[in-house]
């Protein structure tokens, strides 16, 4: 929804018109982690560390040294965070009833200073369909470069 939010705006068809399983299968066609990394690594054969965002500190301490990063602080403004799956779903159904542009902007600003709040669209339901449809990429990831995807 971010990435794409003038084009589905201006449209008013958000996620160009898919329902969110659709959607999904989709993404699985272009998000290609696995593929990514190992053309990756055909470019830069030397070993590379692939960890969770969660690990990121940990990651980082092991590869650097713990001293190396003093201050672990980022200001919020140059974050960059996703949208709660419950916005994008409000986003995208004031867009297909046609709300004003404005509205909708608002909206979706909004959106970003909730991203703290617990997603009611974060479903299991949800969550197991994106993982039955990058069951293969997980599976890849771990074959490949030993990295169990968080679920």
């Amino acid at each position: 929804m971010k990435q794409n939010f003038e084009s589905y705006l201006t449209s008013r068809q958000p996620y160009d018109g898919q329902t969110f399983p659709q959607f999904v299968q989709r993404r699985t066609q272009t998000l290609r982690p696995a593929l990514f990394l190992r053309q990756w690594q055909k470019l830069f054969p030397q070993a590379f560390t692939l960890a969770a965002v969660g690990d990121l500190r940990r990651t980082l301490s092991q590869v650097l040294g713990p001293a190396a990063i003093t201050n672990w602080t980022l200001p919020r403004d140059l974050t960059n965070p996703s949208l709660p799956m419950q916005a994008c779903d409000e986003l995208a159904d004031l867009m297909r009833k046609r709300s004003s542009a404005e509205s909708v902007r608002r909206t979706f600003k909004a959106a970003f200073k909730a991203t703290d709040q617990p997603d009611l669209g974060r479903t299991k339901h949800r969550i197991n369909l994106i993982n039955r449809a990058f069951d293969a990429e997980a599976q890849a990831l771990k074959r490949d470069f030993g990295f169990e995807m968080p679920r």
